[in-house]
C-alpha cells in the first residue's frame, strides 16, 4: 500500500540524526505556512490582498506560501501584523513529545490525535482517513469510538 510505503519512508528519514532534523525543520515550515493561510482566510484575505498590503507582487506571496523559500523572523512578523495578527513563536522537546501508538481511540467529537486511518470500534469494515486536528465524526449519526488502525 501508498501508506506504509510512505510511512517507512518518513520512518527511514528520521533514523538519522541528519534525517530527523530535516524533517523537524520541514514540519515546522508546513504549520508556519498553514497559519499564514488560515489567517488569511479568517481574515478574508487572498493572495493578490496580502500582496497589495504588504507591497510585494503576488508571486512573492506564492513564493512565500509554497515553502521552499526561506522565511525570516522578521518577513513572518510583518505578514502576520498585515493581517492584524500577532507572530507567536514555541519549541517543544522531542522527549516530551508522545507518540499516538496504533489502536488508540478517540470519541466523536474530541480532536484526532494522530493522522491517519481510523475505524470504528465493533465495525470492522468501516474507516475513514482522519487528519490530526479535526474532530471525529459520528457514524450513521451516532457518537462512536474510532481506533487508529494505520498511520498517514
Amino acid at each position: 500500500m501508498a501508506n506504509e510505503r510512505e510511512v517507512s519512508l518518513v520512518d527511514k528519514l528520521k533514523s538519522t540524526n541528519e534525517g530527523r532534523i530535516r524533517h523537524l525543520t520541514e514540519r515546522a515550515i508546513v504549520r508556519v505556512t498553514k497559519q499564514i493561510e488560515e489567517a488569511m482566510e479568517i481574515k478574508g484575505v487572498n493572495r493578490t490582498e496580502l500582496a497589495k498590503r504588504l507591497g510585494r507582487s503576488k508571486g512573492w506571496v506564492t513564493q512565500l506560501l509554497d515553502g521552499e523559500n526561506n522565511k525570516t523572523i522578521r518577513t513572518l512578523a510583518y505578514v502576520f501584523a498585515v493581517l492584524d495578527a500577532q507572530f507567536e513563536t514555541g519549541y517543544i522537546f522531542n522527549a516530551d513529545v508522545k507518540p499516538v501508538i496504533l489502536g488508540a481511540t478517540a470519541k466523536t467529537g474530541e480532536h484526532c490525535p494522530e493522522s491517519g486511518v481510523w475505524k470504528v470500534e465493533g465495525t470492522p469494515s468501516v474507516t475513514a482517513p482522519i487528519a490530526k486536528g479535526n474532530r471525529m465524526p459520528t457514524y450513521e449519526d451516532k457518537a462512536v469510538t474510532w481506533e487508529l488502525i494505520q498511520y498517514e
